[in-house]
């Protein structure tokens, strides 16, 4: 049992909460690590000494510690399907021409798996003491990669809303919650619309 001051939302809250808004995009998101043969200099000068790359298309590459590199591959379902099956060096070919070759040639360093992709926006953000964050409250095609800087964006704000609460308000309260809720939809709603644009165009 929840304390009554505790804005932390139950499991079964969070799918009652959700669950009317959870459009599929009829595409899964392919994922694996790869190793790269590229010199780290040529990394430099790829990303600029930022951790992301974004190839052309629905592949995003993001350089890990070492000589790996973690990828994203949004497919459509059927192409995923074929993906998963592939030998691993037909698999590695298509990840090349895919990448443009732009790391060089990449090699398989982990298992493949894939996972339904979904864009979704809770109903409800929160209420009597709990309260909706992350990918708890909204998700986003990870084309862009930009579903962890909106869940950090929902921690900040949340944390500004409570630190900044009349001093006979409880931490649970609803009307305070509800600042939250207000000040997260907006932004939350422009991102979504945005990557979801970028999704089109490359569809």
């Amino acid at each position: 049992m929840k304390h009554p001051d505790s804005p932390i939302i139950t499991a079964a809250q969070a799918i009652e909460a959700a669950r009317s808004l959870t459009p599929r995009l009829a595409s899964r998101a392919a994922a694996c690590e790869a190793a790269r043969r590229c010199p780290d200099e040529t990394i430099a000068e790829l990303s600029g000494n930022k951790a992301l790359i974004e190839t052309l298309g629905r592949l995003a590459l993001q350089i890990q510690v070492g000589r790996t590199v973690a990828l994203v591959w949004s497919v459509p379902e059927a192409r995923a399907d074929q993906l998963l099956a592939l030998p691993p060096a037909d698999f590695e070919h298509a990840l090349s021409q895919a990448s443009g070759s732009v790391l060089g040639q990449l090699t398989l360093a982990s298992e493949r798996c894939a996972w339904s992709l979904e864009r979704s926006t809770a109903e409800r953000w929160c209420g009597p003491g709990w309260v909706l964050l992350g990918d708890a409250a909204h998700g986003v095609h990870p084309l862009a990669g930009q579903g962890l800087n909106l869940g950090l964006a929902d921690v900040a704000c949340l944390a500004q809303v409570l630190f900044g609460r009349e001093s006979w308000r409880t931490l649970g309260d609803d009307k305070l919650l509800r600042r939250y809720a207000r000040a997260r939809a907006a932004p939350t709603w422009a991102m979504s619309e945005g990557v979801d644009g970028l999704w089109q165009l490359f569809a």
